[in-house]
């Protein structure tokens, strides 16, 4: 048999029948790390396509990204790794779990439902399924997905919590989207510097409303000449149900930064049509939030020293709740308040009765100065130098629409024609 000559190295290589120049390529190997990520991206990616957690019931792949998600909150280890991805707060907070635990005492596992190999291959506590290759794994991937590492950690992150009063909020947010689907209320782009309270936001496909803002920092400038912005914690209400006390400036750059929207509020005309909706209370009727008059109980002898001072505003959960924590915020003066009356209302605006209520009593808005449990300086609102009986006597004749007849007289204290 001839030798075969070969002439160049390409001849050599094309000429190789049996195969031992194919060198296969080392199977690709991945961290534990990568792979928790990129099975946590799954499950976001289904929750933005979906706009709801995977359930157990609805096929082998959605079940399969549920036990996962049930086993990823179980997980502290996990929850800490994963932290900065939970764009949607899936996993609970580490650090702001309640302060009620109990050292020296073996926490209790929660029950996990095994019904299948399935969901045993999802728990896997002690990892004895994980750290191989790329292509070992394959059989547990819908898809390979790339890692977001480039996620940016804002203030948001680690912040949001369960909301525990979140049955109060569920009811607004379906009308919000009822009112978004009538055309009552509208998306609009989100420009810096119009955040507001008592007001609803879309973030990436998630309505959340602004309960609160609690100011901590005034404009200013330093002895430089650079300008330190108003800021100061929010209270931001999830409609997955939970809750965060992001920073103002921090929800104002998530919302920029993410082309989020501002929702309009309910189009309702003009102040007749509050007026026209105020009277009759029927069984289809929405409630809407509830006007209150406070009196401070606070020993301050400033503050004592004031006349009739009352706060006067609104809430859209039960007031007594609401001011449950009084004493620790610097709009009751960081003190306890005593609740002269509480109004709920229905089918109408409530900002906007209080809006004609300040308005009424613009000239005795009171400058009030307190400093919180940090020794940082607030400027609570909505504190008038009012007697009740004509704060009572408002709110009746804004009822019956009497009100557009009469202004507040503060030398004389009560009301006068015009």
């Amino acid at each position: 048999m001839d030798k075969k000559r070969y002439t160049s190295l390409e001849e050599i290589f094309s000429d190789d029948s049996l195969g031992l120049l194919n060198v296969k390529p080392a199977a690709q190997v991945i961290s534990e790390d990568e792979r928790l990520i990129n099975s946590f991206q799954e499950i976001i990616e289904f929750y933005e396509v979906n706009n709801r957690e995977p359930h157990k019931k609805n096929g082998f792949k959605e079940r399969m990204l549920h036990s996962r998600l049930e086993g990823l909150r179980t997980n502290e280890s996990h929850i800490k790794k994963l932290s900065s991805f939970d764009i949607y707060s899936f996993l609970p907070s580490l650090d702001l779990e309640d302060e009620t635990t109990v050292e020296n005492t073996i926490e209790e596992k929660p029950t996990v439902e095994i019904t299948s190999v399935q969901d045993i291959l999802d728990l896997d506590p002690f990892g004895l399924l994980g750290g191989g290759s790329a292509e070992q794994l394959g059989i547990f991937e819908l898809n390979h997905v790339t890692a977001h590492k480039d996620r940016e950690k804002t203030d948001e992150v680690a912040k949001r919590k369960r909301c525990k009063d979140f049955d109060q909020y569920e009811p607004l947010f379906k009308k919000v989207h009822e009112e978004l689907k009538s055309g009552e209320r509208k998306y609009i782009d989100f420009t810096i510097g119009t955040l507001k309270e008592n007001t609803f936001y879309l973030h990436k496909g998630m309505i959340f409303f602004i309960e609160s803002i609690d100011w901590s920092r005034e404009n200013s400038f330093k002895e430089d000449g650079t300008r330190v912005r108003k800021d100061g914690r929010t209270r931001c209400i999830f409609e997955n149900g939970t809750e965060s006390n992001m920073l103002y400036r921090s929800v104002e750059k998530m919302m920029y930064n993410d082309a989020g929207k501002a929702i309009t509020h309910p189009i309702s005309g003009t102040e007749d049509y509050l007026f026209n909706q105020a009277n009759l209370v029927q069984e289809d009727d929405v409630a809407t939030g509830y006007i209150y008059i406070l009196q401070s109980k606070s020993p301050n002898q400033f503050i004592q020293a004031i006349p009739n001072l009352h706060k006067i505003g609104f809430s859209t959960t039960p007031v007594r709740t609401r001011i449950n924590n009084a004493k620790n915020e610097p709009t009751y003066l960081m003190d306890e308040v005593h609740l002269l009356s509480e109004i709920k209302t229905y089918n109408l605006n409530p900002q906007k009765f209080e809006s004609i209520i300040h308005r009424v009593f613009g000239e005795v808005c009171v400058d009030l100065e307190v400093a919180d449990k940090y020794g940082i300086k607030h400027k609570p609102k909505e504190w008038f130098s009012v007697p009740y009986s004509v704060i009572d006597e408002v709110i009746d004749r804004i009822l019956d629409e009497s009100i557009l007849g009469f202004s507040y007289d503060p030398k004389k204290m009560y009301l006068v024609k015009r």
